[in-house]
């Protein structure tokens, strides 16, 4: 299971006839097969980096 936030609107194509919709911004767990859908979808928001305490 993996952590992502999207960019953008995306519809995963799970199989022949299953669809699910996800709104831009949207934040939530998924499994490491939809991450690596996501990913090569290409909407997946760059990761936060932290700033270090100055």
């Amino acid at each position: 299971m993996k952590t992502i936030t999207l960019k953008a609107r995306w519809i995963d194509q799970v199989d022949p006839v299953t669809r699910e919709e996800y709104p831009a911004g949207w934040s939530g767990e998924v499994t490491d097969d939809r991450a690596a859908r996501a990913k090569a979808a290409g909407v997946l928001a760059p990761a936060s980096k932290k700033v270090a305490d100055v």
